[in-house]
């Protein structure tokens, strides 16, 4: 049997089970999602840190069931392109915002806020980029990055690489090995090696 995996991100996910006519909705999650499989089938749409969108979610679940009656592939992917404008309208995003996604998704997380302020063309104080950044995600621009550090460390984990994992920690900005541990624990609410084991049985997503 195979589970499902859904990381913590700053994007937002929205799967849906075909068998359960279920939605989940996680908007910039902080936990990791595991759901059994059992030969469930699932649809899933994400999008990414740098769009902002806004649903309806008696809507969202018409689609859905709209997209799950289509038996060929190729018919709900057309249906896809065709109706995700109509049912998920992207919001104008805070220029500031834009360029800075940009910088820490460019340097996985491992980025100062001071360093990010000297790297965007707009001239805000640090308060004002905290508040652009709690009114699209709900958390500063630091709890952004520790985000995108740890899924910078979780790419690297599924890997399978040989390099030394509190290397690589270092590497990504972690203070040692124990910081890195503790940062992921609080996040996917297991260790690197139990997430590890797992994921051989897991899709992640």
């Amino acid at each position: 049997e195979s589970s499902f995996c859904l990381f913590p991100g700053n994007g937002c996910d929205y799967l849906w089970d075909m068998e359960q006519s279920a939605l989940y909705v996680r908007e910039h999650p902080d936990e990791c999602l595991w759901l059994d499989g059992n030969g469930t089938y699932y649809l899933g749409m994400h999008f990414p840190a740098d769009m902002v969108v806004r649903y309806n979610p008696d809507r969202i679940r018409e689609w859905f069931l709209k997209l799950s009656s289509f038996e060929n592939g190729n018919e709900r992917r057309k249906c896809i392109r065709q109706d995700t404008r109509t049912y998920f309208i992207k919001e104008k995003m805070h220029p500031l915002l834009l360029e800075a996604v940009e910088e820490i998704s460019k340097e996985n997380g491992q980025i100062a806020v001071e360093g990010l302020l000297g790297k965007c063309s707009y001239d805000y104080s640090m308060r004002q980029v905290e508040r652009i950044f709690k009114d699209a995600y709900g958390y500063g621009p630091k709890f952004f990055c520790r985000k995108e550090r740890l899924l910078y460390m979780i790419e690297f984990l599924l890997a399978d690489s040989k390099e030394n994992i509190a290397v690589e920690a270092i590497e990504a900005g972690y203070s040692d090995r124990a910081h890195f541990q503790r940062e992921f624990k609080r996040f996917m609410g297991m260790t690197p090696g139990q997430f590890v084991e797992k994921s051989y049985c897991t899709h992640v997503i």
